[in-house]
């Protein structure tokens, strides 16, 4: 798992090196729980 990816670059070449599995800015900003709660609720 990769941390802190934050641009389409970085998110490329972790790709390209078999790294599957990534967090950072670059999928999700920070949000409030309340938010967090309601985005997985409409991802199921």
């Amino acid at each position: 798992m990769a941390e802190g990816v934050e641009n389409n670059e970085q998110f490329e070449w972790l790709k390209n090196n078999s790294c599957d599995v990534s967090q950072g800015f670059l999928h999700y900003k920070p949000m409030p729980l309340s938010e967090l709660k309601k985005l997985l609720e409409t991802r199921h």
